[in-house]
């Protein structure tokens, strides 16, 4: 904001810009500049000038104050750097008060704050453990669990929930893995860039190229079974299809039969001698009946040799339950 300031014996024109802030729009410094006169002449050399910030245009106690402090004027005009500590910049009550040479300028000048957002880096790499901000953003707490619903955890607290070398599924797609996460695909990846996932891991899942990189885990295409007493971790195994071996067959055989009807019987007849001798004539005759009938023996009975006709293609069978794929990614 812009505005003139009367006092004895001068004029000030002072000129109020924020110019940084972090998360939140939090002020931590601001830039006055202005334009000093004294009998509506510009001042030239130094003057001793304090500056305080209260919280009415009228109060008595400030809730800031820079001290006296030495300013050169050129031309009229100067430039000053205030640092404001503890002020709670969400007032709408804010109002600078400027002594020049002892002399107090009023009326006392009303700031208006201005939101400004800015990324703040240092905050984003703030690794410490349970380090918490709170709800005013003037103070860090060393608790080790969030109490209130305006608590802030920092990233070293959330990571200590969340580990380096964390393996989680994603709903999207292989082209757009979150920052901070990997896909699981088996790639050899530096150990330098990615130091805080190889000190998780190390060569766990391969070994790279043996002195610069390392292996993710390679969990494409691939189910994930506990390890334990059965299982090391890495170890890999299992089939998408199958084909039986005759060892993996059950032992079974197979029966059949057939009829063995086949006995049966012909009627046939012969000629039959009989001795029908009279008194001693010393000679014989055919009888009266020369024939009889016989039958054939019944032992026809025989078996036949069955062979039984193979089925089936020898081809592999599907080896998994139902599925529903998704993304494996792992924290870095």
């Amino acid at each position: 904001m812009k505005k003139s300031l009367v006092g004895a014996g001068g004029l000030i024109t002072g000129l109020l810009i924020i110019i940084t802030s972090n998360l939140m729009a939090m002020p931590i410094s601001i830039n006055y500049q202005g334009r000093l006169r004294e009998y509506n002449q510009p001042v030239s050399g130094t003057r001793t000038m304090n500056f305080k910030i209260y919280s009415s245009s009228s109060s008595a106690i400030p809730v800031w104050a820079s001290g006296d402090v030495q300013i050169t004027v050129t031309s009229g005009t100067f430039s000053y750097q205030l640092n404001p500590t503890g002020v709670d910049w969400r007032s709408d009550e804010l109002w600078l008060e400027t002594t020049v040479s002892g002399k107090i300028l009023s009326p006392r000048e009303k700031l208006l704050a201005v939101p400004y957002a800015r990324h703040s880096f240092e905050s984003e790499n703030l690794n410490a453990t349970g380090l918490m901000v709170n709800a005013n953003m003037n103070r860090i707490v060393n608790v080790s669990t969030p109490t209130a619903f305006d608590d802030c955890a920092t990233k070293g607290y959330v990571e200590s929930w969340l580990p380096v070398g964390t393996i989680l599924m994603w709903g999207g797609s292989q082209s757009s893995i979150p920052t901070g996460w990997l896909l699981c695909d088996g790639s050899a990846i530096s150990r330098t860039t990615y130091s805080r996932l190889f000190a998780a891991i190390g060569t766990t899942h391969g070994a790279g190229d043996g002195s610069t990189t390392f292996n993710l885990p390679n969990l494409r295409d691939r189910f994930i079974v506990g390890a334990g007493n059965s299982y090391v971790v890495a170890a890999t195994g299992g089939e998408a299809t199958h084909t039986l071996t005759v060892s993996e067959i059950p032992s079974h055989s197979h029966t059949a039969s057939c009829s063995t009807n086949g006995a049966h019987t012909h009627i046939y007849s012969k000629g039959q001698f009989v001795n029908n001798g009279q008194g001693g004539s010393g000679y014989g005759v055919w009888a009266a009946t020369p024939y009889v009938d016989t039958a054939t023996s019944s032992s026809g009975d025989h078996n036949h040799t069955i062979t039984i006709g193979s089925t089936g293609g020898n081809a592999a069978h599907e080896n998994r339950p139902p599925y529903y794929a998704l993304c494996y990614i792992i924290k870095y």
